[in-house]
């Protein structure tokens, strides 16, 4: 299917559509899936979860601007309690699971699930990761229970099983910035592959608005591969200046991502485990398909489309905030 023929199919179906989001839903991905939604199909119904709690100020403003959105309801819910969820899951005809990055809620994703079956909707869509069928392994962990639940719960469901992100790259920017290299554990020839968050957000979107189409399918999406060695390279061209690429260890790069990101402990070693499996060769069992362009009708962007068309924006507006903070103009 052609993609205009696509998107006039999309327009007639969308009008009658009410979607729920759930689990990190607030989130980067999350977000985008809702912007994605509100922009090329407003006459779709979004209801939206949300968690009541205290919030830091940047994902308070982000909830605020998903409020703004006229086709979103947001409702406060508490993952604890699936009684507490139908709020937010009655009315609905497909809904989105966002798991929690976290060990400790995996309960919180399956009583979503539970819940939905509950409340009479017909359809879940989950958020996982490529590594879900390496149950060895911490995110394989998380994920592989997380999908058993769901094909078990007698809903029609589909999963969409995603690279990591490009937008972790986002975490090189102050060192790009203010020493002209940035830094991971991998060889700089190693071949690794992600996906950008738009896409994510693209295929999401034309599952949840046609999931009749997508009935019990797993989908896996990730871009070209690309070596860090390119990455810098594509850096070096896009600012017009060198960047290099400096390999650490191990150690090193746990010391990183805990403090640059701020992660727990866990969350670190699960993405060292992803990048010593990109260290012994990309994982045939693990990468072996690549379905965005069998549902998006086109490829999805590789890491030089990314970083021309969403880092750069990005890395201009903070380095004009921070020249503003010192006082030039």
């Amino acid at each position: 299917m052609d993609t205009e023929q696509q998107a006039n199919e999309m327009a007639d179906t969308t009008s009658a559509s009410v979607v729920a989001l759930t689990g990190s839903s607030c989130g980067q991905v999350g977000t985008a899936i809702i912007e994605k939604i509100s922009e090329d199909y407003p006459r779709a119904k979004l209801s939206v979860a949300y968690r009541d709690c205290p919030m830091s100020d940047a994902m308070a403003l982000r909830v605020a601007n998903i409020s703004a959105q006229p086709n979103v309801t947001l409702v406060p819910v508490d993952y604890s309690s699936r009684l507490s969820l139908e709020g937010v899951l009655k009315g609905a005809d497909t809904v989105l699971l966002n798991p929690f990055l976290d060990l400790s809620q995996v309960q919180c994703s399956l009583n979503c699930i539970d819940a939905a079956r509950s409340f009479g909707v017909r359809h879940v869509v989950l958020i996982s990761f490529t590594h879900a069928k390496v149950r060895s392994e911490i995110f394989g962990r998380l994920y592989s229970d997380i999908e058993d639940h769901v094909k078990a719960c007698g809903l029609h469901y589909t999963i969409i099983r995603c690279a990591k992100y490009f937008e972790n790259v986002f975490y090189y920017n102050n060192s790009i910035k203010e020493e002209s290299y940035f830094r991971n554990v991998l060889k700089p020839n190693v071949d690794s592959t992600a996906i950008s968050v738009k896409d994510i957000a693209e295929m999401a979107t034309l599952v949840l608005l046609q999931p009749d189409k997508h009935i019990n399918k797993t989908y896996e999406i990730m871009s070209k591969p690309f070596t860090f060695a390119e990455l810098a390279t594509t850096f070096s061209e896009t600012l017009q200046r060198p960047i290099e690429y400096k390999q650490v260890s191990y150690a090193e790069a746990k010391k990183n991502i805990m403090g640059n990101s701020y992660l727990p402990e866990w969350r670190a070693d699960a993405v060292l485990e992803v990048m010593k499996d990109f260290e012994a060769g990309i994982p045939a069992e693990i990468y072996n398909q690549n379905d965005f362009k069998e549902v998006a009708g086109h490829d999805p962007m590789t890491i030089q489309q990314w970083v021309s068309k969403v880092w750069l924006k990005q890395f201009e507006s903070a380095e004009r905030g921070l020249m503003r903070g010192k006082g030039i103009q």
